[in-house]
């Protein structure tokens, strides 16, 4: 019988990092295209030249060798470093080496393990390329410690010792990148003792087919001066079962708790967007609050919006009265004044409908009568924006330069949809060229003049390519919406495309389980992996869903052309690692040019999507200049290395804010379940202070509300 089965070996593979985040397979071209049955690699300089030599481990035969001939190939240099260790842990394992070379900034870790019976050399090499010299190399230890050794020469070993750190323990950090970043960590000074705390709620447990959680988009930021002193002051939201708070700041730039007891009356609710405008024309600014998350049901009283007004001095009070009830699961709320009377009025935008994912939910306009109370008047003058979808974020801009205020919505499964002012207040849905096919996963939108001409551009937030599902306008992912075993519950079938053809993302299990007739159908996988979804179900059992489109999950600036087009570019590479959460505009440099601060995550998925947490927080340097005379093609954003930008942001962002303050301009950024992190202007930072450059247009975007 062995002798009967058939025996496949298959080559290994290499990829080329060309660069951007991309690779390009070469095994055959580089020689390691040899069919095996291999079962463990390794790499280390056998021969001293400075390139890491590969070993590789095969079943039933023996191991192969592979010479590394790049340095007979080409004349790059490069740097070995070792690192030797303290104790017990004399090779260091965990160290973070960087080398600063011009700019190049390249870090490794110590980390020799590479699975099953594969550990590598514990000597770290650094290709340099054609640069002939290093400017430092910083090591930060395990136990807290750093070192930063100069005078390095390239093209030999050098060995870093642990014993000769300085920086004493504790301390942390790398210490050569702090001194040239453009912004510096200032969380423990800031004093800020909130930690936003999720409840635990797993949403599959109702929704088998969702892909991902719709109960932990918290917590939301609001920022302005309460108290009229100078300083601005933050809400950050709690999530169900936590109060938000209002973090007002002292003269020593710390944020302290006020009104005490104001928020403990709306616990229950998840806070997931918020906003500081004035609401009764008493020139303060008051406090709205967005309730939503994926706890309740439709009718729960959790999920209404509060607004607290200001009634001076930063004391607020809940104005019960204020809002048309309304139970929607909201996501964020936008100001403008629509009418143009001269007050605040409001679009509040909802994210879905609980238990019925994919579902539209009822977004609202809200009109203000001046006084502070509002009335629903969507039906009357914006119908289309009512079931718009299922929204995560909006922004009112004039768009068409007519004076008026017009409205852009983004949200999950839907394009990026504009919504004219036609005067009095009335909401019309425009046909853009440009953005019909650019639905998305779209998360947040920010609005400013990107690319130097003039006219307003967006940027969105978006799921990144660092994932599973893939979309284009030829290829979209597709989501079927329907109660297709008509029980009362709607089902979700998600798809994705191969090859030309559409397979749906679900699981056989999941997919069973909540429509048990297909059981039947497949009693085992080895069918269902192969079925596309109109091979799943029949044409008339797809019949009557509503069918949304994801044409593009990249993050990416929305261009405007100047004759009512825009044009749809991709954010850099370096964007696209993570999805996009939360977004500034500002300039973070102080080179005059409009800059974007990135974070985002999302560890609430399906396994078969994995989580999507490979963001660490990215500043993009804005420079109009850099294209040119191009096309509406090009997107003027280069990003800007962590050792350099000084801005590290782990975990799952939600929202990012400007703060002026004592610590200067400060970046405050909101965090599901974790607490905030606070930024201040390095000294990397071109500006000697934080404030805007008088006139310039980063000045004037940094001034407008995102």
């Amino acid at each position: 019988l062995t002798r009967a089965m058939t025996s496949t070996p298959i080559a290994s593979y290499a990829f080329r990092n060309v660069g951007g985040l991309r690779f390009e397979s070469v095994a055959p071209a580089w020689g390691l295209g040899t069919p095996a049955f291999s079962s463990g690699a390794a790499y280390g300089d056998l021969d001293g030249d400075g390139a890491p030599e590969l070993v590789v481990n095969h079943v039933d035969r023996v191991a192969s060798v592979y010479r590394n001939n790049a340095r007979a190939l080409s004349r790059n240099h490069f740097v070995q470093l070792r690192t030797e260790g303290a104790g017990k842990n004399r090779f260091a394992v965990g160290a973070r080496v960087t080398v600063h070379a011009g700019d190049l900034h390249a870090t490794q870790e110590v980390a020799p393990t590479r699975g099953f019976q594969s550990s590598v050399d514990y000597t770290l090499s650094f290709g340099l390329g054609a640069r002939g010299g290093v400017d430092s190399v910083s090591v930060a230890w395990p136990d807290g410690r750093s070192s930063v050794v100069r005078d390095v020469a390239v093209d030999r070993r050098h060995t870093v010792r642990q014993a000769d750190a300085a920086t004493p323990a504790g301390a942390g950090g790398d210490s050569a990148a702090a001194g040239r970043a453009i912004l510096a960590d200032v969380t423990a000074r800031a004093g800020i003792e909130f930690v936003h705390r999720e409840n635990d709620f797993v949403d599959f447990d109702r929704e088998r087919l969702l892909p991902k959680l719709l109960s932990t988009e918290g917590p939301a930021l609001a920022v302005a001066d309460v108290n009229d002193d100078g300083r601005d002051d933050v809400f950050i939201g709690g999530a169900k079962g936590q109060p938000g708070q209002l973090l007002v700041q002292d003269a020593a730039g710390r944020f302290v708790a006020g009104n005490p007891g104001l928020f403990e009356r709306s616990a229950d609710a998840e806070d997931v967007g918020a906003i500081f405008f004035d609401a009764n024309g008493d020139r303060r600014p008051d406090l709205y609050v967005v309730s939503g998350g994926s706890e309740y049901s439709d009718l729960a009283p959790a999920l209404q919006d509060r607004l607290y007004l200001n009634d001076g001095g930063g004391r607020f009070h809940h104005a019960a009265d204020a809002l048309p009830p309304e139970s929607a699961s909201g996501s964020r709320v936008a100001a403008g004044d629509v009418d143009g009377d001269g007050d605040a009025d409001l679009f509040v935008g909802a994210r879905v409908v609980p238990w019925r994912y994919g579902a539209d939910p009822r977004s609202a306009l809200l009109r203000n009568d001046g006084r502070g109370r509002f009335t629903d008047v969507t039906a009357q003058l914006a119908p289309e924006l009512e079931r718009v979808g299922m929204v995560t974020d909006a922004v009112w801009r004039d768009v068409d330069g007519d004076r008026r205020v017009d409205l852009v919505v983004v949200g999950e499964w839907m394009p990026i949809t504009l919504f004219r002012n036609g005067g009095g207040g009335r909401l019309a849905r425009a046909d853009v060229p440009g953005l019909a096919q650019s639905g998305g996963w779209w998360n947040r939108i920010v609005a400013g003049d990107f690319t130097g001409d003039g006219r307003v551009d967006f940027v969105v937030g978006n799921l990144g390519l660092n994932a599973r599902l893939r979309a284009t306008p030829a290829e979209p992912a597709t989501m079927h919406v329907k109660d297709f075993d008509r029980n009362g519950s709607v089902e979700q079938i998600i798809a994705y495309h191969n090859d030309g053809a559409s397979y749906p993302l679900a699981l056989r299990d999941d997919l069973v389980k909540a429509l048990p007739f297909l059981k039947a159908r497949y009693p085992g996988y080895a069918r269902y992996a192969r079925q596309r979804v109109t091979d799943v179900f029949r044409p008339d059992e797809l019949a009557g869903a509503a069918v949304k489109s994801v044409h593009t999950f990249e993050t990416s600036l929305a261009r405007n052309n100047g004759d009512g087009s825009f044009t749809l570019v991709p954010l850099p590479r370096e964007a696209q690692v993570a999805p996009v959460h939360a977004i500034l505009a500002t300039d973070a440099d102080g080179d005059g040019h409009t800059d974007l601060l990135l974070a985002g995550n999302f560890d609430g998925v399906k396994p078969e999507l994995g989580r999507m947490s490979a963001g660490r927080g990215l500043l993009l340097r804005g420079d109009p200049s850099r294209c040119g005379s191009q096309d509406g093609g090009c997107a003027p954003f280069t990003p800007v290395h962590a050792a350099e930008s000084g801005f590290r942001v782990p975990g799952q962002a939600r929202d990012i804010q400007r703060v002026r303050g004592a610590l200067g301009d400060l970046v405050v950024v909101g965090r599901n379940n974790d607490r905030p992190l606070v930024f201040a202007p390095g000294p990397g930072r071109a500006a000697a202070h934080v404030a805007r450059r008088p006139g310039t247009r980063a000045a004037r975007d940094s001034a407008r509300t995102n």
